[in-house]
């Protein structure tokens, strides 16, 4: 019975993190931005000195977006690891994803696809290890998002090809 309470606070934060909710818009960050993200000229994102994540990182939260934005939750969830920890809103509580009932569970709360517009290492001590992704929210198979066209960030850490950790960080404009 716990677990289902724990399961069923999950999802209204997911709700809440997509734009699922009543109000529709962007929640005020809960911590502010630890680097700039774009460059005003081209509006790409700007890649610090060290650069992208290795690219096998990089095709992971490629396919876990992309399996997001085809309502694929069962392939989403393959991704992630077990266990592993989950974070559907900014400050929000960590969820353990130790099944991978969970992990459906968790991919399934989340309203939106993604695209992935570009990662970046994460600055700063908070969150050692963590790769910051910066997605743009799409529609998904099987669920509409009152944030399609907005941009989220997620601080990602991964093993061996699965995500270890799948935190939302706080949001901020591109361009």
């Amino acid at each position: 019975m716990r677990a289902a309470g724990a399961l069923a606070a999950l999802v209204c934060l997911a709700l809440a993190a997509c734009g699922g909710g009543a109000s529709g818009g962007p929640t005020a960050p809960s911590e502010p931005p630890t680097y700039s993200a774009t460059s005003p000229a081209s509006g790409t994102l700007a890649v610090p000195e060290g650069g992208l994540p290795p690219s096998a990182d990089y095709r992971v939260l490629r396919r876990w977006a992309a399996a997001m934005r085809d309502g694929d939750v069962a392939r989403a969830a393959r991704l992630f690891a077990l266990p592993s920890i989950a974070r559907a809103a900014p400050g929000g509580p960590i969820v353990e994803v130790r099944t991978r009932d969970r992990a459906r569970a968790f991919n399934q709360a989340l309203r939106c696809g993604a695209r992935l517009v570009g990662t970046e290492p994460m600055r700063g001590q908070a969150e050692p290890g963590l790769i910051v992704g910066v997605l743009r929210l799409t529609h998904r198979a099987g669920a509409r998002c009152a944030r399609a066209g907005k941009t989220a960030r997620v601080g990602i850490s991964i093993d061996h090809g699965r995500i270890t950790r799948w935190l939302r960080l706080a949001d901020f404009r591109l361009g």
